[in-house]
Formats: structure tokens, C-alpha cells, sequence
């Protein structure tokens, strides 16, 4: 639970805000991705969703943690968290 209410905040108030694009589809769009992380049968699944992590860190979050960063001369928290786990893992 605690890792869904991380995304939810994480992409609220720092993706969707950090990308310019129209905010009703990146809105249906993050509630897309929380309907995956919702799905009981997702967890076994999280090793292979971790492979290759790198590279799509460097594609998926990146760039959004980079725009906020331009947008607002600050590092969004949950962005920088996930990276962290990314290197602890």
C-alpha cells in the first residue's frame, strides 16, 4: 500500500506536472499505471519488470525528473526515491 500511495503522490504532484502535454490524458494515463500496480497478480512479476531497470529509468523517469528540475529548480523527492531504490536494488 505504501508503494502505491508513493506513485499516486509521485506522479500527482511531480510527473504530471513536470511534462508538457494535455493533463486529461496524462491524468487517464496515470490512472491506467495505478490500475496495474492495483493488480494482485502484478507482484510475482516485479523482478521481471526489473530487468533492464537502468535503461528504462534513463527513458521513463529521467526525463521527468530532469523537467521538474528545469520548471522548478528543485529535485522531485519522489522521482529521486525511486532512483535510489533503483541503486539499492
Amino acid at each position: 500500500m505504501i508503494l502505491f500511495y508513493n506513485l499516486f503522490e509521485t506522479l500527482k504532484n511531480e510527473i504530471i506536472p513536470s511534462i508538457d502535454f494535455d493533463k486529461d490524458e496524462l491524468t487517464e494515463y496515470a490512472a491506467q499505471v495505478l490500475e496495474r500496480f492495483s493488480n494482485p497478480f502484478t507482484v510475482h512479476q516485479l523482478q521481471s519488470i526489473a530487468l533492464n531497470s537502468i535503461s528504462k529509468y534513463k527513458v521513463r523517469i529521467l526525463p521527468s525528473l530532469l523537467s521538474f528540475y528545469k520548471k522548478n529548480n528543485a529535485i522531485n523527492n519522489g522521482s529521486l526515491v525511486g532512483f535510489v531504490d533503483l541503486l539499492l536494488w
